[in-house]
């Protein structure tokens, strides 16, 4: 599940215990690139970026843990 606020994207990550996963690419009116990925708490999260979508190395969930969120920081590009 994603939620957006401004030029934040936020990916709830619920019940997934994969390394790794895959979001189609970012709608939007132009262009739009990821400037950085982290945690809700700060922790940078690694991301590969392609026409084809968006790789996270998602970070392991804690224990108690239900909702994990990234917060992808876009840039805006002219076309």
């Amino acid at each position: 599940v994603t939620t957006q606020k401004d030029d934040r994207v936020f990916v709830h990550i619920l019940h997934w215990n994969a390394p790794l996963l895959a979001l189609p690419p970012l709608p939007g009116p132009l262009p739009v690139k990821i400037r950085s990925a982290q945690t809700i708490g700060g922790a940078p999260v690694e991301f590969t970026e392609s026409s084809d979508g968006v790789v996270l190395k998602v970070p392991q969930a804690k224990e108690d843990e239900v909702d994990r969120v990234v917060v992808l920081a876009l840039a805006r590009q002219a076309r």
